[in-house]
């Protein structure tokens, strides 16, 4: 098929997408483990951006452990916030985002707007710039509906307010 200028196939642009989300999977580890400890202590927590740049566990760790939050907070957090539980807590959730990327419910469970603007700068890349971003955002969006994969928290969202 010819889209945006480049004959560009299904199979490739899967292909583009598993390789752009085998790149984040430290990065969706991360953030469910900040969301697991934004949980235990709410107060002065430090912000979650930038996590599709984190590529390994040294960068997750220093994310963690060397953050003003983990300094100050750390030693007066309850027994249950320690740096092991902590370690494996990020260790499970690489281990279920690892999971996801291997039997394809990434495309359900991970940072989708981030992947759609690496697909949608691949895709156009040289190409006519009056295609839309907004306009494959939406054929992305009938699509997902279509075949039922759309997102959980759209999902439940649109059941809200439909």
């Amino acid at each position: 098929m010819k889209q945006f200028g480049k004959t560009i196939s299904a199979l490739d642009i899967e292909a583009k997408l598993n390789k752009e989300a085998s790149t984040i999977v430290w990065g969706m580890a991360l953030g469910a483990t900040l969301r697991w400890m934004r949980d235990a202590v709410q107060r002065d927590f430090p912000p979650s951006n930038g996590l599709v740049n984190i590529a390994d566990r040294a960068a997750a760790d220093e994310r963690i452990f060397a953050s003003t939050w983990w300094q100050q907070w750390q030693p007066i957090l309850p027994i249950a916030l320690t740096r092991p539980a902590v370690e494996a807590e990020l260790t499970k959730h690489h281990t279920d985002f690892d999971q996801h990327l291997k039997d394809g419910a990434f495309v359900t469970e991970f940072a989708g707007k981030e992947l759609l603007d690496r697909i949608f700068s691949w895709l156009t890349n040289g190409c006519d710039k009056r295609v839309r971003k907004d306009d494959l955002i939406k054929r992305v969006g009938r699509v997902q509906r279509e075949t039922g994969r759309l997102p959980k928290d759209i999902a439940q969202l649109e059941q809200i307010l439909i």
